[in-house]
C-alpha cells in the first residue's frame, strides 16, 4: 500500500453541498451529497471511475427522480451492484426502503426494491461477497433486534435467513444507525450497542456469526476484555478482515470520541476470536482491517475540530507494527477532520476530511 495521498476529488465539484457518504469498490467510487430543504432530504449521488490521474465523474441519481423525499441513509457498492438503504429516523412515518442498482454499459440502473414493516428501524448494515446483514429494531419497550441475511441472486435480494433478540433498555436508549455490522464470505459480526443518560455513558458487545450454507449460526458474543460484561462498551464500530482472521471494534466516549480500539483474532485451535491487540491512544473513530493492515483514524469530536491523522498498520511476527502516518498535508492545506470517515478497497483507501469546518 502506498503511504502518500494520491488524489483529491475537490469539494467545488460536488457544487458545496453538504457530504454524508461515500463508497468505493475497484475502481468505482459513490459520493453523497444531501441538500436539506426543510423536513425534505435531498440527496445526489455522483458516481466516479478512476483513471491513470484522477476519478473522472460518470453518472448522477438524484433522489427526487424516484419520489422519495428520504433516501440514502447508506449507500454500499459491491461487483457491479449500489445498494441504498433509505430511512429517517427522525420521521417514523417514511418507510424503510432497500434500492438496487446494477451498472450496465457504464450506467446504474434500477433492479430491485424492497420495502419493510413500518415498525423496523435500521440499526446496522452491511454489503459484501454478495451479502447484505441488515439489523433492524422493532420500537417496542423492551427492544426487539433482528438481523437479516439477504443473498443476491439473479439481481434480487433473497432473505435466506434471520435471527431475533430481546434487549432489555428502553427504545430511546438505543444508538442511531451506524456502521456496527461487518461480513465476508464465510462470518459476520454486529455490535449490540446502545446509549443511555444524554450520551454519558454506553453498552455493548459483539455478535459473530458463521455461515453454512445460505444460513447463519451465531458461534459467539465477544466482550470488551479485562472487564467485567455489564461495564463492556464495544461495538461503536466494527470491521472484519476479509480473510476472517481478525475482527477490530472501538468503543464509545464522550460525545462520540472513540476512547478504546480493540483487535480480536481467530484462535484456530478453539475456533473463536481472542484478543488480540488494544489502542488506547483515542484512535478507532473510523478503521478498516483488510487482513494483515489496518488503517484507523483519530478520534473524532464533532464539537472540537482537530488536526487529525490516519495510521496505517502491518500485521508481522504476532504484533502490529506502525508503518507510517498520514495526514491531509497537500499543496500546504491541512484539514481539520482528517479521517471523519474511512472506507477501502483493496489497494485504495478514500478518506474525509473538512477545511475550516467546511465538508
Amino acid at each position: 500500500m502506498h503511504s502518500q495521498v494520491v488524489n483529491v476529488i475537490d469539494p467545488d465539484t460536488l457544487d458545496k453541498s453538504n457530504y454524508n457518504g461515500f463508497n468505493i469498490w475497484n475502481d468505482r467510487l459513490v459520493v453523497r451529497d444531501d441538500k436539506y430543504l426543510g423536513s425534505v432530504n435531498n440527496c445526489l449521488f455522483r458516481f466516479y471511475k478512476k483513471t491513470l490521474k484522477n476519478w473522472k465523474l460518470t453518472q448522477t441519481i438524484n433522489s427526487k427522480d424516484y419520489g422519495i423525499h428520504v433516501f440514502g441513509s447508506r449507500e454500499y457498492l459491491m461487483k457491479d451492484y449500489f445498494v441504498i438503504l433509505s430511512s429517517e429516523h427522525n420521521y417514523p412515518d417514511i418507510d424503510t426502503k432497500l434500492f438496487t442498482f446494477k451498472e450496465e454499459n457504464g450506467i446504474y440502473i434500477i433492479k430491485d426494491t424492497i420495502l419493510f414493516n413500518s415498525e423496523y428501524r435500521p440499526y446496522a448494515m452491511t454489503v459484501k461477497d454478495d451479502w447484505i446483514l441488515l439489523r433492524m429494531i422493532i420500537n417496542a419497550d423492551p427492544v426487539v433486534f433482528k438481523d437479516f441475511f439477504y443473498h443476491i441472486e439473479a439481481d434480487h435480494w433473497i432473505l435466506r435467513d434471520e435471527h431475533s433478540y430481546t434487549e432489555q433498555f428502553k427504545k430511546e436508549e438505543f444508538a442511531i444507525f451506524d456502521y456496527r455490522a461487518d461480513i465476508n464470505k464465510d462470518y459476520a459480526v454486529v455490535s449490540n450497542h446502545y446509549i443511555k443518560e444524554n450520551q454519558l455513558k454506553s453498552h455493548g458487545n459483539l455478535i459473530v456469526y458463521k455461515r453454512s450454507g445460505l444460513k447463519w449460526k451465531v458461534v459467539q458474543e465477544i466482550f470488551q476484555p479485562n472487564v467485567e460484561k455489564e461495564k463492556s462498551v464495544l461495538g461503536h464500530k466494527v470491521s472484519i478482515s476479509p480473510n476472517g482472521k481478525f475482527i477490530a471494534s472501538s468503543s464509545l466516549g464522550f460525545f462520540y470520541s472513540g476512547t478504546n480500539f480493540f483487535i480480536f483474532k481467530y484462535d484456530e485451535t478453539d475456533n473463536k476470536f481472542k484478543f488480540n491487540y488494544q489502542d488506547t491512544i483515542s484512535h478507532g473513530y473510523f478503521f478498516c482491517i483488510d487482513d494483515d493492515e489496518l488503517l484507523i483514524s483519530d478520534s473524532y469530536n464533532n464539537y472540537i475540530p482537530v488536526k487529525n491523522s490516519l495510521w496505517y498498520y502491518k500485521y508481522k511476527d504476532e504484533k502490529w507494527d506502525l508503518k507510517c502516518r498520514l495526514n491531509s498535508e497537500l499543496d500546504g492545506i491541512r484539514g481539520d477532520c482528517f479521517g471523519g470517515y474511512l472506507v477501502r478497497h483493496g489497494e485504495t483507501a478514500v478518506v474525509f476530511d473538512s477545511i475550516e469546518n467546511k465538508r
